[in-house]
């Protein structure tokens, strides 16, 4: 069973929201102060500087995932680009490792799709290959600790056909898009060898 267009748009609308929401209410909050008349310490101001970095960061991914492509970029753009998005991802405590491989830029949403597949089930310090071949893409993530072992069934899920109820398929839409643009005809296989490791095989 697939989602119809119209859910898949609805899907797409609320993680894009959902990823700039505490950004941009973080940013209301500090406006807030400043209306207030209250004076901005220069730890707020260095909060108030990571915060628009952040949302900068995002948005530019974003664009690049569900957007409509209007510019090209180059391999070391894309790679920054992915980069920066993943270090706005979880707590920053932890620490995502990317390593791009055979990256070509005119391949930019399905490699952005990819990290944001494979950022969505990690928990805390992973590393992130994404490996572009004649053959097919191959996704690997492995973590230090237990990967998210709901999204990963739900990722089943999803390759399965199922539909899942909306508030975790809004989470999970990168892997719901992919498959949409990809077509029916391109497989995509999903690898569990354990709890700390997880590969995606598209093609």
């Amino acid at each position: 069973m697939e989602y119809s267009k119209s859910k898949l748009a609805e899907l797409i609308s609320t993680r894009i929201s959902h990823d700039l929401a505490g950004g941009i209410g973080s940013l209301g909050n500090m406006l807030d102060c400043l209306e207030s008349g209250e004076n901005l310490e220069a730890e707020d101001k260095n909060i108030l500087d990571n915060v628009a970095q952040s949302l900068s960061a995002r948005q530019k991914f974003l664009r690049i995932v569900f957007g409509v492509e209007t510019k090209s970029l180059s391999n070391d753009d894309l790679r920054e680009i992915c980069e920066k998005y993943l270090a706005t991802v979880g707590s920053r405590a932890y620490k995502i490792n990317l390593d791009l491989k055979n990256i070509v830029s005119d391949l930019a949403k399905y490699i952005c799709l990819c990290v944001m597949i494979a950022a969505e089930i990690v928990i805390k310090n992973a590393d992130i290959e994404i490996d572009v071949n004649k053959k097919n893409i191959a996704i690997n993530i492995n973590s230090d600790s237990d990967l998210s072992a709901t999204k990963i069934k739900a990722y089943q899920q999803i390759l399965n056909g199922e539909i899942l109820e909306d508030g975790l398929a809004s989470q999970l839409v990168p892997l719901i898009y992919l498959r949409e643009v990809l077509g029916a005809n391109v497989p995509i296989k999903l690898n569990v060898p354990d709890e700390k490791n997880v590969s995606f095989i598209i093609g």
